[in-house]
C-alpha cells in the first residue's frame, strides 16, 4: 500500500472508522503488530510533546577562573598560588575537568568558522583543561616562540608534523615549533547570546 492508497482510504474525514479488516491490512503493510492501530500511541498531548524538545542540563561540575591569555601562558607556574580574587570572574562548567582547569575569552576572529560548526566567535568563553592530552583534531591553547601570550587553534597533523590551524581560512596555518608548550585542551565553549 502506498501513500495515495492510504489517502484514498482515509478520505476527507480521516477520523472515520476504517474497519477492522482494513486496519489489519494497514498494520501488515507497515509491519506493525495486530491491534497497533486500535490504541493511541501519543503518551502526551501535542502541546506537552512540543515543550519537551530539550533535555535537562548536566549537573554543574565546578567553577573555573576566567584568566588572561598572558596568565594562560604561565598557568603552570600560577595555578598553585592562584587566589579567587585573581580571576576576572568565575565561569560555571558542566564539563568534567581537573582542578587546574581555567577559562579564556576569545579575542578576534581567527577561530570563527565561516562554514558553520565548530566555530568560536569573539566573546566566546572556552574551558581549558591542562591535564587533557593534546591530540590531533583537538582544540588547544598553545604558547610558542618564547611568547608570553597563548594562542588558540586546532591541532592537526600532516606528514608527521604538527600544525596549529585556525578555523577561519583567512588566517594561515602555522607549524607547531619544538619549543611549543600546550597550556591545555579545550573541553567546552560557553557563549552568551
Amino acid at each position: 500500500m502506498d501513500a495515495s492508497q492510504l489517502s484514498q482510504i482515509a478520505g476527507r474525514h480521516p477520523t472515520r472508522n476504517i474497519g477492522t479488516a482494513m486496519a489489519r491490512r494497514i498494520e501488515k503493510v507497515f509491519h506493525k503488530a495486530e491491534g497497533w492501530l486500535d490504541v493511541s500511541h501519543s503518551q502526551l498531548p501535542l502541546q506537552q510533546r512540543a515543550e519537551r524538545n530539550v533535555h535537562p542540563a548536566r549537573d554543574l561540575q565546578r567553577e573555573v577562573p576566567l584568566i588572561s591569555w598572558v596568565q594562560a601562558g604561565a598557568w603552570d607556574n600560577l595555578v598553585d598560588t592562584f587566589q579567587p580574587g585573581d580571576a576576572e570572574r568565575w565561569i560555571a562548567t558542566y564539563a568534567s575537568v581537573s582542578n587546574h582547569a581555567f577559562a579564556l575569552r576569545i579575542i578576534g576572529d581567527s577561530m570563527t568558522n565561516p562554514h558553520g560548526a565548530p566555530s568560536f566567535p569573539e566573546g566566546t568563553v572556552i574551558i581549558v583543561d591542562p591535564e587533557r592530552a593534546a591530540q590531533p583534531g583537538k582544540f588547544v591553547v598553545v604558547r610558542q616562540n618564547s611568547d608570553t601570550e597563548c594562542t588558540f587553534k586546532q591541532l592537526v597533523r600532516d606528514g608527521g608534523q604538527h600544525y596549529l590551524k585556525p578555523l577561519n581560512p583567512r588566517y594561515p596555518v602555522f607549524e607547531m615549533l619544538p619549543d611549543a608548550v600546550v597550556a591545555g585542551v579545550v573541553v567546552q565553549a560557553v557563549m552568551d547570546l
